[in-house]
């Protein structure tokens, strides 16, 4: 070297590296030996790796405004450049990007959301303003792709709106009327409705009519009238605090006109129920 101070050999690399023919050399020295430039790159980041980490954080702290102009400049310069260059980056890395997407929103999920939230309170007015000028900047380009959009989902689009729909309608109790969830509001009614054929277990009406008959709620409201009416005693023995049951006067299978008549019953215990009735003999020990 012709300078043996190293500050006169900086000065002395500066001044050459401007001139034109400097800038040449450089040129084709890359394009002769590319490859064997990238190779000595990667293994010099590899082993300091460390190092060059906290140089490039404390050249960005030192020079933050001017790398930020730097890159402004830039991509103002060359946008269509940028586009393009994303675009068939994209094509040709579309399932790698894809996969590392999802495995990094699965990761990084809650703090996302988090930062999204942040950001949408800060710019509220910032992006309406945005929202706005991009819609009337690009009204036909966004009615193209909307159409667009419809023509090939049609099928998915409805039954969405039909899940939408059943989700939010105001619906109302079928037997009620009162507002509800769902067909019911509460489940003396869904007991109600699923009562008879609109149960599923539903097999054409097999059990007997009796049995229909002495289950109703009109029979158990004849019954309890019957003890009101007699003060819960039976009439026969005079008994209280036993278990009574309800007695038809006039058989409940020969008059099925007086089967619900108050006038037809007597309250009567258990003991004096299998004196009365002839079919209740029979059991009777």
């Amino acid at each position: 070297m012709p300078y043996k101070d190293k500050e006169k050999r900086r000065v002395y690399s500066k001044e050459y590296e401007q001139r034109p023919e400097a800038k040449i050399r450089k040129r084709e020295y890359y394009k002769q030996n590319r490859d064997r430039i990238k190779i000595y790159k990667k293994e010099y980041e590899r082993k300091n790796r460390d190092i060059i980490k906290i140089k490039r954080k404390e050249y960005y702290k030192q020079n933050k405004e001017i790398i930020k102009d730097k890159r402004k400049r830039y991509r103002d310069k060359h946008k269509d450049k940028i586009k393009e260059w994303g675009e068939r980056y994209y094509k040709k890395n579309k399932e790698d990007l894809t996969k590392k997407s999802i495995s990094y929103y699965k990761k990084n999920k809650n703090r996302i959301r988090i930062r999204a939230k942040k950001y949408n309170e800060e710019n509220k007015n910032k992006n309406k303003i945005y929202n706005k000028k991009y819609n009337l900047e690009n009204k036909d380009k966004i009615n193209i792709k909307k159409k667009e959009y419809l023509e090939k989902n049609k099928e998915i689009i409805k039954f969405k709106a039909k899940i939408y729909h059943e989700r939010n309608k105001k619906a109302k109790c079928i037997i009620c009327g009162k507002p509800a969830p769902s067909k019911y509001c509460s489940t003396r009614c869904t007991a109600i409705g699923r009562m008879g054929k609109n149960h599923h277990n539903w097999k054409g009406g097999i059990i007997p009519t009796n049995h229909l008959i002495r289950n109703s709620q009109k029979y158990k409201n004849w019954r309890m009238s019957v003890f009101e009416r007699d003060k819960y005693t039976c009439v026969i023995c005079g008994k209280v605090g036993c278990y009574i049951e309800a007695h038809h006067i006039q058989s409940f299978a020969e008059f099925p006109k007086l089967r619900f008549d108050i006038n037809n019953g007597i309250t009567v215990c258990k003991d004096c129920h299998g004196d009365i009735d002839e079919g209740r003999r029979r059991f009777k020990k």
